[in-house]
């Protein structure tokens, strides 16, 4: 494997911050292996900064309110908490954190000058990709330009960009660069090879296990075990209640699904996918991907904010009304990371979950 100039959109950082996934750990292990540099836009660093400011001070504040819920409620034992020094401790020992995995691998990319900042206004006003048609995309205008002119000064003929930002950077086939983006690139002397994640990044580059197949981890590993495990993250976690949809129409538009009470049914497909890695270490962790279908009960809280829609005294009463039970379904696909050793396949986590049914695609790293 070669040395590569690897650059990162802030939406592959923000998915994992802490950099503690199968995924970064094998990116980070690729680069010290292939002596490869991580191309770190100043940009990116302010966007996933501000980014992590703002998820831990939602969690202070989420803190905060419990605590005085539960002062109302005169609990005992409360702990005494102090929201801001919390804040700016985790703060400071993330950013020690991200600067420490990334030490001696990265290529700083600075702000864009003046020259730049008017062709990316150009780029928004005229519409031109990565701008978007609403004139959005400064941002995404303002790293990609950069990137290159930083390539192009350094003499750097030849680099990967990860984003999963398809919309603004991808072709339609989600897994080229698009045209336009792709003429910038040539004017600039450089070949870009573009990858929606990691995921594909890395299955690209893993070497693989002559007698590791997919076929083999599946047999020893106990299935019924990892579909336990799966359901037990779907209880737990409630931001996937996002990918569930109410089954009864008279109340999808009003409800939406804060937590499964009891899941009825549920059918595991696969493993769908498979990649292996081999760590500097010589340990072997093997990626899996399975699909799920569930049916449930779930607790639906109604919608506070279509209230203002309500005509009729039927939508009044449906105002009035809390939570309901409902039956609602999904079509999940989960991400798991198992171990390998001689002959034993132990599981590691679940590294993220995908809903398959909307529109749009979200991701959850648990």
């Amino acid at each position: 494997m070669n040395a590569m100039k690897i650059a990162i959109d802030a939406n592959i950082f923000a998915a994992d911050p802490w950099l503690e996934s199968q995924n970064f750990r094998a990116l980070l292990d690729f680069i010290d292996k292939t002596k490869s540099r991580i191309i770190l836009n100043e940009i990116v660093s302010i966007e996933i900064n501000a980014h992590m400011k703002r998820a831990f001070g939602d969690a202070v504040s989420a803190i905060d309110r419990a605590t005085k819920t539960a002062s109302r409620y005169r609990m005992a034992d409360i702990p005494t908490f102090y929201g801001e020094t919390s804040l700016k401790k985790t703060l400071t020992k993330w950013q020690t954190s991200f600067r420490k995995k990334f030490n001696g691998y990265v290529l700083k990319v600075p702000m864009i000058n003046s020259k730049m900042f008017t062709e990316v206004i150009k780029r928004a006003a005229e519409r031109i990709p990565p701008c978007t048609t609403d004139g959005e995309g400064i941002r995404d205008a303002a790293i990609w330009l950069s990137t290159l002119d930083f390539c192009e000064r350094r003499n750097i003929n030849e680099m990967v960009f990860i984003s999963n930002n398809t919309k603004d950077f991808a072709a339609p086939n989600k897994s080229d660069l698009r045209a336009e983006l792709q003429e910038d690139a040539e004017k600039h002397r450089v070949v870009v090879h573009y990858y929606a994640s990691l995921d594909v990044f890395l299955k690209k580059h893993a070497v693989p296990v002559s007698h590791i197949t997919m076929e083999w981890v599946q047999d020893r590993f106990d299935r019924q075990d990892l579909h336990a495990k799966l359901l037990t993250h779907l209880y737990a976690s409630a931001p996937l209640m996002r990918y569930f949809v109410i089954v009864d129409t008279r109340y999808s538009e009003r409800f939406a699904v804060s937590s499964i009470k009891h899941i009825f049914h549920s059918k595991m497909h696969g493993p769908i996918d498979f990649y292996l890695w081999r760590f500097s270490d010589d340990h072997v962790e093997a990626r899996l991907r399975y699909a799920m279908d569930v049916e449930a009960e779930a607790a639906c809280q109604r919608d506070p904010q279509l209230r203002l829609f309500y005509n009729s005294p039927e939508d009044e009463y449906e105002s009035s009304l809390g939570e309901r039970i409902l039956t609602a379904n999904a079509r999940l696909r989960f991400d798991i990371s198992v171990e390998i050793v001689h002959d034993t396949v132990s599981f590691l986590k679940v590294e993220g979950v995908t809903g398959l049914r909307r529109k749009g695609r979200y991701r959850f790293h648990l």
